[in-house]
């Protein structure tokens, strides 16, 4: 219990922030079960290119957007979107704060206005490095994995 208080002093506002966002259940079903905004991006980054536009702008009646391609997929998060508002509701976040937060972050900046969904938006845009992934092909991912594995 020390040591999961400890890890959350640790972590800064950005992380702090960008965890609460990634690990948020949205309104985007598959298969009956709600997932996290992670597992949205996840999906929608392992999916047929040709196909995932449905999956990609389901992302932007979030506030989320994918830029880039292959291995430098960043996320653009808008600065004003009611899906964010209703993700930060009730948080320290809501109201916009979630921008200053995630400037936080290593590599963040602000970037011109996208569209999310149709709504313009000036944005932040995340370094690559915060990309959700399934952990194949992540060598951070193997090394964590084996670490717990060696600790049980």
């Amino acid at each position: 219990m020390l040591e999961a208080a400890a890890a959350e002093e640790d972590e800064g506002e950005g992380e702090q922030c960008l965890n609460h966002l990634m690990s948020s259940p949205v309104d985007i079903w598959r298969s009956g079960l709600r997932r996290t905004v992670a597992q949205v991006i996840i999906d929608a980054l392992a999916a047929d290119p040709t196909t995932a536009g449905g999956q990609r702008a389901g992302l932007g009646t979030i506030g989320l957007r994918l830029e880039g391609t292959g291995g430098d997929v960043r996320i653009a998060v808008a600065n004003r979107h009611v899906g964010l508002e209703r993700l930060f509701n009730n948080t320290r976040w809501q109201g916009g704060a979630w921008v200053q937060a995630l400037h936080y972050l290593d590599g963040a900046e602000a970037i011109a206005p996208k569209r999310f969904a149709g709504v313009q938006s000036r944005c932040t845009l995340l370094d690559a490095k915060f990309t959700p992934s399934n952990g194949i092909d992540d060598p951070e991912f193997e090394e964590e994995s084996e670490s717990m594995d060696e600790g049980a």
